[in-house]
């Protein structure tokens, strides 16, 4: 308990009677939007975290197929020519153009995989919005309900 509000208990006479009815409804409908507030909040805090966690991994995928597509590109674009060209006998050109369009093809599945990943990605929390939009509708319900 707060130091504040327990030296005002201790100085209110202790034959006065509680708060009336309406201003207790009304205290705890304060603290029931209180405690909504906060789960709200920390709802928020929870779907950004678990965006941002795959917006990391987004980036870090994007940055190994990057490095790895260069490392691939000239490693087997220098191998894979050379055997072409020694086992089948094509021309050099020919043999790095059937290699480049190999790794064309596997880039582009990498591609279609970080495509789908930033589909997926959203900035704005929508969960936290649409349960503060239920919320924000239910108060307005009960608001407008009769009570008995």
């Amino acid at each position: 308990m707060h130091p504040t509000q327990h030296e005002h208990e201790d100085t209110r006479p202790s034959d006065t009677p509680g708060p009336p009815g309406v201003i207790s409804l009304l205290h705890g409908i304060v603290e029931d939007v209180k405690r909504l507030g906060g789960q709200q909040v920390r709802l928020a805090i929870h779907e950004l975290q678990l965006e941002g966690a795959r917006a990391v991994s987004i980036v870090a995928t994007a940055v190994i197929t990057g490095i790895l597509s260069g490392l691939c590109l000239l490693f087997l674009l220098l191998t894979a020519a050379a055997a072409l060209h020694d086992i089948a006998g094509l021309a050099m050109w020919m043999s790095c153009g059937v290699i480049a369009l190999i790794l064309i093809v596997a880039v582009g599945g990498f591609l279609m995989y970080l495509k789908r990943q930033a589909h997926r990605f959203r900035l704005v929390p929508i969960r936290t919005f649409h349960t503060m939009k239920e919320d924000a509708q239910w108060i307005k319900a009960w608001i407008a309900s009769p009570r008995t």
